[in-house]
């Protein structure tokens, strides 16, 4: 696959991601469909089977990528504490500070707690 193939690859599926997460927020996980999404994204369902298997598979990838991105903040914070207390303090303040500069992926998570819950039973 040459490098612009794999480029727009790439686009394709962050376009599917962040229209997957409006949809999410908007209408809520349950309700959403693929062809929400696709339609959102202004493509095909056989653009989207090309990259998931189904919602639930973007679903958790949106969680992933969210998770990764905590596990970034935690461990800036942790570097920077010289104490559990410290650390603590600035891990609070850090994914506070994440989810109110990050207004998308608050009202993401706002609006899906059932499914969230749903992911840490499985």
């Amino acid at each position: 696959m040459s490098g612009k193939q794999e480029q727009n690859r790439q686009e394709r599926r962050e376009k599917l991601r962040v229209v997957a997460m409006q949809v999410f927020t908007e209408i809520g996980y349950d309700k959403a469909t693929v062809s929400d999404i696709v339609r959102r994204a202004e493509m095909t369902p056989s653009t989207f089977y090309n990259y998931y298997r189904d919602k639930d598979a973007l679903r958790d990838e949106l969680v992933a990528v969210a998770a990764a991105n905590f596990l970034v903040v935690l461990d800036t914070a942790r570097r920077g504490s010289g104490s559990a207390a410290a650390y603590f303090g600035a891990a609070a303040a850090e994914l506070f500070r994440v989810l109110v500069e990050d207004q998308s992926l608050r009202a993401f998570l706002s609006h899906n707690r059932g499914f969230l819950r749903e992911t840490q039973d499985n």
